[in-house]
């Protein structure tokens, strides 16, 4: 079996637990708190009790936040199974972006997976097997790559507008590689290798597309733009790169280009 069946198969066994959510959420935030005292400070809830402290796992909000974030898990779980990588990619990269303000670093996100390989060898017992966890190993990776970038991307953006964020966001989408596992793991899973490939095909065809756009343009409008570091024709569809083109543009007199079609990964 693939990396991606076995981990799928693998919590559709925890979700048959009775009150599953609140019973993975508090060993893994026990688990949490046991291996990182101080991650008690990360979480409002949590300031006011110790790590071994039975209270802690009782107060109605630290059900309320371990709950969402075992659905979380499910979630993201469905999504690999149903092999909506896009989707996948936003939803991460999305959740990173509302941990930012956390300053998050490698070594909590490291916690984190530590704690959920924890948990889920407490809930699967003998069934977590060497393979189940090697699996669980490859897709927390990509879990945490994803959301780390969505964490950066959004300290990087956050001078900029709700619209500008979202204009930025789609054009980023063009140019996005969104390969999601390594080679070898990919080779395994015939889903993941086929949606890489696509997505491989996708930005080729799109960057062909600028090559050709750009060998229309003549000798004397070249010689113009020498003393400019041209930017790739994928990364000048970004916002920011189209506005300070099309200023280039009218101050050269030249007519306005129809807006190029965007093809989406």
């Amino acid at each position: 079996k693939s990396p991606n069946e076995l981990v799928v198969e693998s919590w559709a066994t925890v979700t048959k637990i009775p009150d599953y959510q609140k019973v993975a959420g508090e060993i893994l935030f026990r688990r949490i708190f046991e291996l990182n005292a101080d991650a008690l400070g990360l979480f409002p809830f949590a300031k006011t009790y110790k790590a071994d402290d039975d209270a802690l796992y009782k107060d109605p909000i630290f059900t309320a936040q371990s709950t969402v974030v075992v659905g979380t898990v499910t979630t993201v779980v469905d999504l690999f199974e149903s092999g909506d990588m896009n989707t996948l990619i936003s939803v991460l990269k999305d959740l990173g972006g509302k941990h930012a303000e956390f300053n998050f670093t490698k070594v909590h996100y490291d916690l984190v997976g530590g704690s959920l390989l924890y948990t889920l060898e407490k809930a699967l017992g003998d069934a977590f097997t060497a393979k189940v966890k090697q699996s669980w190993v490859s897709v927390y990776d990509v879990i945490s790559q994803q959301m780390m970038v969505g964490a950066a991307e959004a300290k990087a953006n956050s001078h900029l507008t709700e619209e500008e964020k979202a204009e930025k966001k789609a054009a980023e989408a063009v140019v996005s590689g969104s390969y999601l596992l390594t080679e070898a793991t990919a080779n395994e899973d015939k889903a993941i290798a086929e949606q890489n490939r696509l997505i491989a095909e996708q930005k080729k065809k799109y960057e062909q597309a600028g090559t050709a756009e750009e060998g229309e343009s003549s000798e004397t409008e070249k010689s113009a733009n020498e003393p400019v570091v041209e930017s790739s024709t994928t990364v000048s569809q970004i916002p920011d790169h189209q506005e300070g083109a099309a200023e280039a543009r009218e101050e050269e007199g030249e007519d306005d280009h129809e807006e190029e079609e965007i093809l989406w990964v």
